[in-house]
């Protein structure tokens, strides 16, 4: 081990430490001066090195330098790649903080994972990885490659929480959330980003319902933020509207990943995925596989009759709560409506209620919570540029035509499907372009007691969404308390605000093509709108599904898409 020294042959910057090389041109450096802990990998050869814990004499560097110098020149928690290559983390406008790789990096970080030691083996890796972990005692908690002929800093992300460095919008000691410093005259060239930064063991959801997180995104630049690292994975869309979050992420364990503005909020096509009963197995579905957010009026009620559930749609659910139009059954231990026979709640009497005595706090708490959900699904209906309609159940055309009439008049001419899960002949439903119909319903009550079965039916069901081109990066969150006078991003303005002179009486052939090409002429008040592609589930897309195999051990045969013309 070799070490301080600021003279030693090849130190890539003073009084770095040695911590590790293999003599064959792959050396380990690191540094703490001034509070701040760096640690540089200087690869000089022409291949990658596999960085990771199974290789036992670079973890061996790690932990003694961890353990034998004082001050220690490492730390432990994660260490962020910093491509300004300098002694101090701080915005570079010209390759922007913390920048980092492609999904290449992600792939290659992988094979590091599985390969083990950095064995001199060639590699697809060309770019840094994003960030490494250290756990305590220097042990390496993270894989990843350093590219052939580079010279990769990283520093303690911690560092990164100082005002000249970030602007820290959330902190609650796990998780932060940054975003980069302006430059010194208060205006950043560079595209807004921010990082996500996940201190802990566990992976953790980043959602519109954690209220102080969220609303501390108020403010930022509204549009769609992709993680750069893994643009394509689930999970990594951040929608950021006027009133904050509007999407879930996930944050890895020990990770600080960077998500760039993208674009617009209107840019991206958003899918509202919105449960019409019969009963919570939507709901059910949705919250196993994360796709869920705050409950709509049918999501935890039974609601027999399709006829009702268009009635109480017709009518804005005014009576749902009503309680002149409700009684309890004390032996089925159920809310029954006398408007709607088929609509029953089963989950409103809680702990404490005395139901038979005094059913009033029941019924003044459905009316909160009912009110709520009901404003819910108009603004999802109203604000979502696609909905899905979910609902269980047999039904015949006619229930089904009278429905899809209501949801119509909703949507005002906006895209929409509905797709029922039943256990019939899809052909009732025939030549009904909204209705997407699966043969199978997905029973509740064995999803509630085999935990098995209903991971099985949540897996279908999100391969089905998938495949119709819903996803986690394209739904449409609801807020929690919708704010109908609340736009979420500042409609489109005109291309420009100078305009071409309207007289150009006075001006030669030449100069009047340099305003035509220097103008846009704008005949409108106001700019026309990019037109978005539609998510493939509302382009012609029928979707069936065969029946199960025995009923038991497979939900599903098979998914067939056919896709028209």
């Amino acid at each position: 081990m070799q070490p301080d020294s600021p003279t030693h042959d090849g130190d890539p910057f003073p009084h770095a430490h040695l911590v590790f090389t293999d003599g064959k041109g792959f050396d380990v450096w690191a540094r703490s001066k001034g509070g701040t802990h760096k640690i540089k990998f200087v690869n000089k050869t022409d291949h990658s090195y596999s960085v990771s814990n199974s290789w036992p004499a670079l973890q061996n560097g790690f932990t003694q330098a961890m353990q034998s110098a004082s001050p220690s020149p490492i730390t432990p928690g994660i260490y962020i790649f910093n491509p300004a290559g300098d002694d101090t983390p701080r915005h570079d406008p010209g390759t922007q903080f913390c920048q980092v790789p492609t999904a290449t990096a992600a792939a290659a970080a992988a094979d590091a994972l599985s390969n083990g030691k950095g064995n001199g083996k060639k590699a697809q890796s060309t770019k840094p990885f994003a960030f490494f972990s250290l756990g305590e005692g220097g042990v390496i908690e993270t894989s990843f490659d350093v590219p052939p002929a580079s010279v990769v800093d990283y520093i303690a992300a911690f560092h990164f929480f100082s005002p000249h460095v970030c602007q820290v919008l959330f902190y609650d000691g796990n998780i932060g959330i940054l975003t980069e410093a302006e430059d010194d005259d208060g205006q950043s060239s560079a595209p807004p980003s921010l990082r996500i930064v996940n201190n802990t063991d566990a992976e953790y959801n980043v959602h519109p319902m954690w209220v102080d997180l969220s609303a501390s995104l108020k403010g930022l630049r509204t549009g769609a933020y992709i993680n750069s690292l893994d643009p394509t994975g689930d999970f990594n869309t951040l929608f950021i509207g006027k009133s904050g979050l509007l999407s879930r992420v996930k944050a890895a364990p020990k990770s600080a990943v960077l998500y760039r503005h993208a674009g617009r909020l209107s840019d991206y096509t958003r899918v509202g995925i919105v449960p019409l009963g019969a009963r919570c197995t939507a709901r059910m579905l949705l919250h196993k596989v994360e796709y869920d957010g705050p409950c709509y009026p049918f999501d935890l009620t039974r609601t027999s009759f399709t006829c009702d559930v268009s009635d109480m749609i017709a009518s804005d659910f005014t009576d749902m709560w009503n309680p002149e139009m409700l009684y309890y059954d004390h032996d089925l231990g159920r809310v029954f409506h006398n408007k709607w026979h088929g609509l029953s709640y089963a989950h409103e009497v809680e702990e404490g209620d005395d139901p038979v005595e005094n059913i009033w706090p029941v019924f003044e708490r459905m009316k909160k919570r009912y009110s709520q959900r009901a404003n819910r699904f108009h603004y999802t209906v109203q604000r979502a540029d696609e909905v899905l309609f979910v609902r269980t159940g047999e039904a015949t055309r006619g229930e089904i035509e009278d429905l899809l009439s209501k949801l119509r008049e909703k949507r005002q001419g906006k895209p929409m499907k509905l797709m029922l899960m039943s256990q019939q002949a899809g052909s009732e439903f025939a030549d009904l372009p909204e209705v997407i119909h699966l043969n199978n319903d997905m029973d509740p009550d064995r999803m509630y007691e085999d935990a098995q079965y209903w991971k099985h039916c949540s897996n279908q069901f999100k391969h089905i969404l998938n495949g119709l081109g819903v996803t986690s990066n394209n739904l449409f969150w609801c807020p929690n308390s919708p704010n109908f006078e609340l736009l979420e991003e500042d409609p489109i303005t005109p291309a420009t605000t100078a305009r071409r002179p309207s007289d150009l009486d006075g001006y030669n052939d030449d100069e009047r093509h340099f305003f035509d090409a220097q103008f846009k002429v704008i005949d409108d008040t106001e700019a026309e709108a990019p037109t978005k592609p539609p998510i493939k589930m509302f382009s012609d897309v029928n979707l069936y599904l065969k029946g199960p195999r025995d009923g038991a051990d497979e939900v599903f045969d098979s998914v067939v898409a056919e896709v028209a013309g």
